[in-house]
């Protein structure tokens, strides 16, 4: 008899630790994968979108500003002493 609970018992137990992997364990593992994927599609078209945004910036700036003729530096001129300022 004591031999039929201790087998009852050891079938419960793994019947207990199926249903806990497969109803939990699995499930969160299958979770934490497609978190992860999102995450990573969502980083890399933020990248993209990012990387575009920058390149076609650069280019119009690039474009904008067209030098004309000859550049001249800029020197600043103090006031003499002598003008009373």
């Amino acid at each position: 008899m004591l031999k039929l609970i201790d087998l009852a018992i050891d079938i419960f137990v793994i019947w207990l630790l199926y249903k806990f992997v497969t109803e939990f364990v699995i499930p969160v593992f299958q979770i934490g994968r497609e978190v992860q994927r999102r995450i990573k599609s969502t980083q890399d078209t933020h990248t993209a979108s990012h990387s575009e945004f920058y390149s076609s910036s650069r280019s119009s700036r690039h474009s904008a500003r067209q030098p004309e003729g000859e550049y001249i530096d800029f020197e600043e001129i103090k006031d003499s002493p002598s003008t009373g300022k």
